[in-house]
C-alpha cells in the first residue's frame, strides 16, 4: 500500500510511479497490506491479455503466491541502483527524494527466477 501521493506518467520505461511530495532518506513509502493486493494461483491457463498484464505486473512472493498491487505502486520501475530499498515487507527511501522524480526499486528482490518480473531481468541481462 503506497503511504505517499504519487502519480502514474510516462517515463523512459513506458510508464512509471513518480512522487507528489519530498521523502527524507529512510522515509517509508510502501507497506505489504493484504487488503490491497490480489493474490492469485500461479496457472499456465489465464486467457492470452490477462497473461501479458501479470507478466508485466505481477510478481510471484515466495510463500505467498502470484501478487498483483492493487494502488499505483504496480508502476514502479526497476533501477540497478533504485531510490527504494525494500526491508521486511516494505519499501524506503534511499536517498532524499524530490518532488516529480520516479520512483524505482530493484526487481532482484522480488525475483529468484519465480516472478514475471523475472522474464525482464533475464531479458535484459
Amino acid at each position: 500500500m503506497l503511504l505517499i501521493a504519487t502519480e502514474v506518467r510516462p517515463s523512459a520505461h513506458g510508464l512509471g510511479l513518480f512522487t507528489l511530495e519530498r521523502i527524507a532518506t529512510g522515509a517509508m513509502v510502501w507497506l505489504w497490506d493484504e487488503r490491497t493486493e490480489i493474490i492469485l494461483p500461479d496457472t499456465p491457463d489465464y486467457p492470452e491479455a490477462f497473461a501479458r498484464f501479470l507478466d508485466t505486473y505481477g510478481y510471484l512472493a515466495e510463500g505467498i503466491g502470484l501478487v498483483v498491487n492493487l494502488d499505483n505502486a504496480r508502476y514502479m520501475n526497476h533501477a540497478d541502483e533504485p531510490n527504494l530499498i525494500e526491508r521486511d515487507g516494505a519499501n524506503f527511501a534511499n536517498r532524499d527524494i524530490e518532488i516529480g522524480e520516479e520512483l524505482t526499486c530493484d526487481y532482484r528482490v522480488f525475483d529468484h527466477g519465480l516472478t514475471k518480473g523475472g522474464r525482464f531481468l533475464r531479458a535484459s541481462a
